[in-house]
């Protein structure tokens, strides 16, 4: 592996580290991640609320999320 293609990897990793708030879709009722948009689900019903996103590793935050129209 190329010098700066490991760079490039290794600055992706630390800034999945970074906690970025999750987005809520007005209308909806649902969340997804900030970094590659997958969809979590029903954030009123669902109490499941995990640091990483299982599709991409973003880490995380629900202390305030972002709303975004439908």
């Amino acid at each position: 592996i190329a010098l700066d293609v490991l760079e490039e990897v290794v600055n992706e990793a630390i800034e999945k580290q970074v906690p970025q708030k999750i987005k809520k879709y007005k209308g909806l009722n649902e969340t997804a991640c900030p970094n590659c948009g997958f969809a979590f689900g029903d954030y009123e019903y669902d109490d499941e609320k995990f640091y990483y996103c299982y599709n991409c590793g973003q880490r995380l935050s629900w202390e305030s999320e972002v709303e975004h129209d439908a």
